[in-house]
């Protein structure tokens, strides 16, 4: 039976001999130390530079044993290579159902944060002129009569009034729906709400004037058929999705001088001169190229129009 090493000048003891055994007992009472009041036997230097030496009270590895890479250890500490590719492809399944929700959550919430602000600054703007001009309404959108030509007159003048309200904004003008200023040399080209059709703007100044502010925002203002609309391009024409209801809006200056929701499509009205043709903000219904001038007022509430249950940002439509 293999004996106990106790120091450097001590051999390994062989065999049952009394006197060795009597030696081992001396020795093993010598080696040991005090640890929290108990006894506990000393590691040896064979303990020490023996990787292969199991003590029957082992409280820490040896320096063998760390500094050892082929020495034997019952712990794994290593993951084998396709143990590494099943793990990989688990992720990249999650990534890949979990990816696209998390993109159009951000997106999402990235337009409506552009909304609200291009909401603000417009309110801000119609709130100062209607301070300077008292009557905003009546001023620059009540025609009894006119041409096209001088109500554009009008618009223009509008639209020089209202840049110098935005600090650092510029007066463009489209030319064949490109803004010029923009320095972006490709149309302009807006979609309605479900996507399906190209909106219905071309009645409207998208032709004529715009203003780009210095954050990107582009407002553009109706024409004829709709002397009292605002549009906002909230991130402006180079940028997408050019498409109703996501980042372009309309709205509306009514007789009261307030901004309110375009609800109405401006170009039908009753026999008492009231507009009667509400716009439309689906993907269900009223499917054109209209589709999208009423949503607006969705937006402003977060309500979707197709359910009110729902959130109007968080369910916009693919």
């Amino acid at each position: 039976k293999v004996g106990w090493a106790f120091s450097p000048t001590m051999k390994l003891c062989w065999g049952r001999n009394p006197n060795i055994q009597k030696a081992i007992s001396s020795a093993s009472r010598k080696a040991t130390r005090h640890v929290r009041g108990d006894l506990v036997p000393a590691f040896t230097l064979a303990e020490v530079f023996s990787p292969y030496y199991l003590s029957p009270r082992r409280i820490a590895f040896t320096l063998a044993e760390v500094f050892l890479p082929s020495s034997p250890s019952p712990r794994k500490v290593a993951f084998t290579l396709a143990e590494v590719l099943i793990t990989l492809g688990i992720i990249g399944v999650v990534a890949a159902m979990t990816l696209p929700m998390l993109i159009a959550k951000y997106r999402a919430k990235e337009l409506e944060t552009q909304f609200k602000k291009a909401y603000s600054v417009l309110c801000n703007v119609h709130q100062r002129m209607v301070a300077d001009y008292d009557n905003v309404y009546n001023t620059f959108y009540f025609f009894d009569e006119g041409t096209s030509d001088e109500i554009e007159m009008v618009k223009e003048r509008y639209s020089r009034i209202f840049v110098s309200y935005l600090n650092g904004a510029t007066l463009c003008t489209f030319d064949n729906s490109i803004l010029k200023c923009s320095g972006n040399k490709t149309p302009a080209s807006y979609k309605s709400y479900d996507g399906n059709y190209n909106a219905h703007l071309s009645p409207d100044s998208i032709n004529n004037i715009a203003i780009l502010t210095n954050d990107g925002m582009v407002f553009f203002f109706g024409g004829y058929y709709r002397p009292y609309r605002i549009y906002i391009d909230t991130n402006g024409t180079d940028k997408g999705p050019n498409r109703l209801g996501f980042d372009l809006f309309a709205f509306d200056v009514d007789k009261t001088d307030k901004i309110i929701p375009a609800k109405y499509t401006g170009s039908h009205y009753d026999e008492e001169g009231n507009v009667f043709s509400e716009n439309g903000c689906s993907i269900k219904t009223g499917l054109s190229s209209y589709n999208g001038f009423g949503c607006s007022r969705f937006a402003l509430i977060d309500q979707h129009p197709d359910d009110i249950t729902h959130s109007y940002w968080s369910n916009l439509p693919r």
